[in-house]
C-alpha cells in the first residue's frame, strides 16, 4: 500500500508499519510508523501508538508526538486534533488557531473550514470568521470556489460566500485544472466553473484531474480520462 508522491517521496506501507519511497522505488526512511501521510512544506505527519507528530525528511522529529490526529500541511497551515477539538498549527509546532472546532478540513486559499455547533464556515489564518457558520457540510477552496452542502445537495461557493453554483448536486468533489467532479442522479461526470458539464455523468466514481488525467470507474472498467473523457488507459477490473 502507497500514497501519492509530494517532494519526490511517496508514504509507503510494508508489512505493518509505513516508511517512504523515492520515485526510482528506493527507500528514503525505513518502515518504523504506525501510519504516515505526506510530505510538505517538509514535514510529514507520522503515527507511533496513539499519537502523532511530523517528521523531517531525515526521520528526525520536529513536531514531537503530541497529537491524536494530524494531516499534512497546507497553505502553511496543519489542521490536528486535541481531546476531540480541532485547530491549526504552523511548521514551528505553535498553534496559529487553538483546538476549539468539532471539524476542520484543508487551508487553501487562505481559508480553512470548520465546523461549530452551528455548522460549516470559514475562518482566516489567524482565526477571524470570514465566511459564518450555515453550511451543513464545507469543503477546501480551489480555483476561487468551494464546495458546499446546503440541504440535500452540493454546490459552490466564492470566497465571499455568495452561491455560484447552486446546490443541485448529490456530491461534489474539488476543481482542479479547471474542472471538478460531481455526481447528479446517481452517476458522476465534470463540469466548468459555470457549472455545464464538459464531461457528461456517467461514471460510478470520477476523482479530481491531476497533470491533465483523471480517474474514473465505469461498470467494471478502470480508467485515467483526458479532458475531452477520452480514456487513455483502462484495465478491466475482475469480478468476485
Amino acid at each position: 500500500m502507497a500514497g501519492e508522491f509530494t517532494e519526490e517521496v511517496a508514504p509507503v506501507r510494508a508489512g505493518e508499519h509505513w516508511g517512504y519511497i523515492y520515485m526510482s522505488g528506493k527507500l528514503a526512511i525505513s518502515p518504523q510508523f504506525d501510519e504516515a501521510r505526506n510530505f510538505r512544506y517538509g514535514l510529514a505527519p507520522v503515527r507511533i501508538g496513539d499519537k502523532w507528530g511530523y517528521i523531517r525528511p531525515d526521520a528526525s522529529y520536529a513536531i514531537p508526538l503530541q497529537f491524536d490526529i494530524a494531516r499534512s500541511f497546507q497553505d502553511e497551515r496543519a489542521r490536528v486534533r486535541v481531546q476531540q477539538r480541532w485547530g491549526y498549527i504552523r511548521t514551528d509546532g505553535s498553534f496559529a488557531i487553538p483546538p476549539q472546532y468539532r471539524g476542520a478540513d484543508g487551508f487553501s486559499e487562505g481559508l480553512g473550514p470548520v465546523q461549530t455547533g452551528d455548522g460549516w464556515g470559514y475562518v482566516d489564518r489567524k482565526g477571524a470568521v470570514v465566511i459564518g457558520m450555515q453550511f451543513v457540510v464545507a469543503a477546501s477552496f480551489s480555483d476561487g470556489l468551494a464546495a458546499v452542502k446546503t440541504g440535500q445537495y452540493w454546490g459552490y461557493i466564492n470566497k465571499s460566500g455568495a452561491m455560484v453554483l447552486e446546490s443541485r448536486f448529490e456530491e461534489a468533489g474539488t476543481f482542479a485544472e479547471g474542472i471538478s467532479p460531481v455526481r447528479l442522479h446517481g452517476k458522476w461526470g465534470f463540469i466548468d466553473h459555470g457549472g455545464t458539464f464538459v464531461i457528461p455523468p456517467s461514471y460510478d466514481r470520477a476523482d479530481r484531474f491531476s497533470h491533465t488525467l483523471a480517474y474514473v470507474m465505469h461498470g467494471n472498467l478502470s480508467q485515467y480520462i483526458d479532458h475531452a473523457g477520452v480514456p487513455v488507459w483502462t484495465s478491466k477490473c475482475s469480478g468476485n
